[in-house]
Protein backbone atom coordinates (compact mmCIF):
# COMPACT_ATOMS: atom_id res chain seq x y z
CA UNK A 1 0.00 0.00 0.00
CA UNK A 2 1.17 3.21 -0.48
CA UNK A 3 1.91 6.11 1.80
CA UNK A 4 -0.90 8.34 0.54
CA UNK A 5 -3.24 5.40 0.45
CA UNK A 6 -2.22 4.28 4.21
CA UNK A 7 -2.50 8.61 4.92
CA UNK A 8 -6.46 8.03 3.68
CA UNK A 9 -7.15 5.60 6.04
CA UNK A 10 -5.18 6.99 9.02
CA UNK A 11 -7.09 9.95 8.77
CA UNK A 12 -10.52 7.80 8.98
CA UNK A 13 -8.99 5.62 11.62
CA UNK A 14 -8.36 8.94 13.29
CA UNK A 15 -11.26 10.97 12.58
CA UNK A 16 -13.57 8.09 12.30
CA UNK A 17 -14.95 10.12 9.15
CA UNK A 18 -13.87 12.64 6.85
CA UNK A 19 -14.43 15.35 4.36
CA UNK A 20 -12.29 15.15 1.40
CA UNK A 21 -10.59 18.50 2.08
CA UNK A 22 -9.86 16.95 5.54
CA UNK A 23 -7.85 14.34 4.08
CA UNK A 24 -6.12 16.77 1.71
CA UNK A 25 -5.16 18.87 4.14
CA UNK A 26 -3.44 16.23 5.97
CA UNK A 27 -1.94 14.51 3.67
CA UNK A 28 -0.15 18.10 2.23
CA UNK A 29 0.79 19.33 -0.65
CA UNK A 30 1.91 16.58 -2.51
CA UNK A 31 -1.58 15.53 -3.05
CA UNK A 32 -2.65 18.98 -4.90
CA UNK A 33 -2.67 19.04 -8.46
CA UNK A 34 -4.62 19.52 -11.70
CA UNK A 35 -7.03 16.02 -11.74
CA UNK A 36 -10.23 15.08 -10.70
CA UNK A 37 -11.80 12.32 -8.45
CA UNK A 38 -15.05 11.05 -10.51
CA UNK A 39 -17.64 8.61 -9.85
CA UNK A 40 -16.46 5.64 -12.10
CA UNK A 41 -20.22 5.19 -13.22
CA UNK A 42 -21.02 8.80 -13.66
CA UNK A 43 -18.11 10.86 -14.87
CA UNK A 44 -19.29 14.22 -14.56
CA UNK A 45 -19.93 13.82 -10.89
CA UNK A 46 -17.11 14.72 -9.42
CA UNK A 47 -15.60 14.51 -5.73
CA UNK A 48 -13.55 16.69 -5.77
CA UNK A 49 -10.86 18.80 -8.23
CA UNK A 50 -7.36 20.16 -8.25
CA UNK A 51 -5.92 17.04 -6.62
CA UNK A 52 -2.67 14.51 -8.24
CA UNK A 53 -2.62 11.61 -10.05
CA UNK A 54 -0.56 10.19 -7.34
CA UNK A 55 -3.66 11.08 -4.83
CA UNK A 56 -6.20 9.65 -7.47
CA UNK A 57 -4.55 6.87 -7.47
CA UNK A 58 -4.08 6.50 -3.88
CA UNK A 59 -7.73 6.92 -3.45
CA UNK A 60 -8.74 4.34 -5.97
CA UNK A 61 -6.35 1.94 -3.90
CA UNK A 62 -8.16 2.13 -0.68
CA UNK A 63 -11.33 2.88 -2.41
CA UNK A 64 -13.42 -0.54 -1.44
CA UNK A 65 -12.55 -0.33 1.90
CA UNK A 66 -14.40 3.06 1.76
CA UNK A 67 -17.67 4.06 2.99
CA UNK A 68 -18.88 7.16 0.55
CA UNK A 69 -21.56 9.58 2.13
CA UNK A 70 -23.31 12.17 0.72
CA UNK A 71 -23.13 15.08 2.72
CA UNK A 72 -25.62 17.69 3.21
CA UNK A 73 -23.86 20.75 1.70
CA UNK A 74 -25.56 23.16 4.09
CA UNK A 75 -22.89 21.02 6.36
CA UNK A 76 -19.77 22.45 4.23
CA UNK A 77 -21.28 25.94 4.45
CA UNK A 78 -19.44 25.63 7.43
CA UNK A 79 -16.15 25.61 6.25
CA UNK A 80 -13.88 28.76 5.03
CA UNK A 81 -14.20 28.97 1.28
CA UNK A 82 -10.74 29.25 1.28
CA UNK A 83 -10.53 25.39 1.52
CA UNK A 84 -10.36 25.42 -2.50
CA UNK A 85 -14.08 23.26 -2.15
CA UNK A 86 -15.00 22.95 -6.25
CA UNK A 87 -16.49 25.59 -8.28
CA UNK A 88 -19.12 23.37 -9.72
CA UNK A 89 -22.48 23.27 -9.52
CA UNK A 90 -23.64 20.60 -6.35
CA UNK A 91 -25.84 17.27 -7.43
CA UNK A 92 -29.02 17.59 -5.88
CA UNK A 93 -30.48 15.48 -2.99
CA UNK A 94 -33.32 14.73 -5.30
CA UNK A 95 -30.76 13.42 -8.04
CA UNK A 96 -28.59 11.16 -5.77
CA UNK A 97 -32.00 9.56 -3.71
CA UNK A 98 -33.10 9.13 -7.32
CA UNK A 99 -30.14 7.69 -9.34
CA UNK A 100 -30.32 10.57 -11.69
CA UNK A 101 -26.33 11.44 -12.12
CA UNK A 102 -26.23 11.45 -15.57
CA UNK A 103 -25.02 15.14 -16.27
CA UNK A 104 -24.02 17.18 -19.60
CA UNK A 105 -21.53 19.06 -17.53
CA UNK A 106 -19.46 18.56 -14.34
CA UNK A 107 -21.04 18.71 -11.05
CA UNK A 108 -19.60 18.38 -7.66
CA UNK A 109 -20.96 15.40 -5.17
CA UNK A 110 -19.91 16.55 -1.40
CA UNK A 111 -19.31 13.19 0.41
CA UNK A 112 -18.18 12.14 3.45
CA UNK A 113 -15.85 9.49 4.13
CA UNK A 114 -15.87 6.12 6.73
CA UNK A 115 -14.14 3.19 6.67
CA UNK A 116 -15.94 0.07 5.96
CA UNK A 117 -16.58 -1.68 8.97
CA UNK A 118 -16.20 -5.28 7.32
CA UNK A 119 -13.01 -5.51 5.50
CA UNK A 120 -12.84 -6.10 1.25
CA UNK A 121 -13.47 -9.64 0.42
CA UNK A 122 -10.81 -10.89 -1.95
CA UNK A 123 -10.58 -11.31 -5.44
CA UNK A 124 -13.46 -8.52 -6.29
Amino acid sequence: MTWMARGILDVLDHQGGAFLHEILAVIGSTAMGDQAIALASHPSVLLWTGVSQEFVDAFSEVYDQLEIRRADPSMIAFFSDDLGFPKLPVVSARACAAGELDYDHPRWLPVLLFKKTEPPTEGR
